[in-house]
């Protein structure tokens, strides 16, 4: 039997790589699965997982770079970023690999035992180590042990170059979004393109189940909201890139002054990423507004933080499926609302923090991964309050303006979006588990890719 070993290190990632129906369909072909995650003790998530005995829970320790790294260890880092950003591919690879090689020499190896206790054929992680750090310590020892090693990137933003940094490690394999993102990890992070393969988001292959979906007038009545008026969706970004609280403001002064071209009410999603109590604090004064809805994505646990279940990923989905006109700066919501053909307008401006906002947004997503979107025209820019109301009308009164610019955000990012991304993610995963033990990753060749 072969052994599968995710590293889990939070929620949201527990979403995509356990939630998506990947691990059923790897148990169906009696494979082990191996979870190392920081809730092995979590009860509720053990509960979650006991449905097959041969899915295994093990711990999976916090990992941060060190604050004050020794004289050393900043050469050694400056010197990988200066190759990577001088486009010298193969001294930079080098250097990432001798980099492993020091940590796992001079480290402690931390999970030594857990490759030796449960002899992995391969290791799976949803991050590089330069979003979640906790991986990269999973990453060095699969390499130390010749196990073979398979990023599914997490997000569409995770690899794209300056904005997220280069890589602190590199697993053998990718899995990406899309053919952009692939180029990126071609043109960026010099991976050689047969290694890298596109499977799509799996997150997102409910949006294409039709029987997950509620009439509209039963979830609008049962979230508090009436039928008969249009649903306005602000989705909140999240507070270290943009402060949201005057779309708020700006929002309620149109419905107040009926500047609407249709009654409207507000639903507003905080940021899930960050904990309930923080966002009712920053929120506090408009909690007891009657004209806004607000939704704080459930639930939050100490050891995953944001945990979004089957059933809050669901209730998202019908959120925007009802939702009119979605509201947002630079969220990936866009792409969802996209897949079901809902109308999105973002925020080109701030009237409270002008100078963060040109940082964080114009100059930092707009230029990198969400230029994408922006490419495609698929969503109206607003570049002042009056351009913003002048927006949500215009899509009120044509839900159906931009529609084949969504479908091509649709088609572009999320890989046609035709619901079988976990399907593709089992048979890559399975195609390099098929690979004699005694092949070195330098050697495996893979199956062809589904429909090719």
């Amino acid at each position: 039997m072969n052994t599968v070993l995710y590293s889990v290190p939070s929620g949201y990632i527990a979403r995509n790589l356990l939630r998506t129906g990947v691990i059923e369909r790897l148990l169906a072909r009696d494979v082990r699965i191996v979870i190392l995650t920081p809730a092995w003790n979590d009860p509720e998530f053990l509960q979650e997982l006991s449905f097959d005995n041969r899915i295994v829970i093990d711990r999976l320790h916090k990992y941060n770079l060190p604050e004050n790294p020794d004289l050393f260890h900043r050469a050694f880092t400056s010197a990988c970023y200066r190759t990577w950003k001088a486009r010298w591919a193969q001294a930079h690879q080098y250097l990432i690999g001798l980099n492993a090689g020091l940590h796992t020499v001079l480290g402690d190896r931390p999970y030594r035992h857990i490759f030796r206790k449960y002899r992995p054929s391969l290791v799976v992680t949803a991050t590089t180590g330069n979003v979640a750090k906790s991986d990269l310590p999973v990453l060095w020892e699969a390499r130390a042990s010749r196990v073979k090693t398979l990023c599914l990137v997490h997000s569409w933003d995770n690899i794209t170059g300056l904005f997220k940094g280069m890589m602190l490690a590199r697993p053998d394999w990718l899995g990406t979004w899309n053919e952009l993102q692939k180029r990126e990890a071609v043109e960026v992070h010099f991976y050689d393109p047969d290694r890298v393969r596109v499977v799509g988001p799996p997150q997102f292959d409910l949006y294409r189940n039709p029987d997950i979906f509620a009439p509209r007038d039963s979830f609008l009545r049962k979230i508090g909201f009436d039928p008969n008026k249009k649903v306005v969706t602000l989705a909140e970004a999240t507070m270290h890139s943009a402060e949201n609280t005057y779309i708020l403001d700006i929002l309620l002064d149109a419905i107040r002054e009926e500047k609407f071209v249709a009654p409207v009410q507000l639903f507003c999603r905080m940021h899930p990423r960050r904990p309930p109590e923080l966002s009712r604090k920053n929120y506090e004064k408009y909690l007891n507004n009657p004209l806004i809805t607000f939704d704080f994505p459930d639930p939050h646990t100490r050891s995953l933080g944001w945990n979004p279940t089957r059933a809050s990923m669901i209730y998202l989905a019908n959120t925007l499926r009802h939702t009119d006109v979605l509201v947002n700066v630079a969220s990936t919501v866009t792409i969802e609302a996209s897949i079901l053909d809902v109308p999105v307008v973002n925020l080109g401006f701030s009237l409270t923090q002008p100078d963060r906002f040109r940082e964080r947004i114009l100059d930092g997503a707009w230029r990198h991964h969400y230029r994408y979107i922006l490419e495609r025209n698929g969503t109206y820019i607003a570049k002042d309050p009056g351009d913003l109301i002048k927006g949500i009308n215009h899509y009120l009164m044509d839900p159906s303006l931009h529609r084949e610019e969504r479908r091509s955000v649709a088609r572009d990012l999320c890989y046609g979006c035709d619901g079988k991304s976990a399907e593709r993610i089992a048979s890559l995963i399975l195609s390099l588990l098929e690979q004699k033990r005694s092949q070195t990753p330098e050697r495996v060749t893979l199956a062809p890719e589904p429909g090719s």
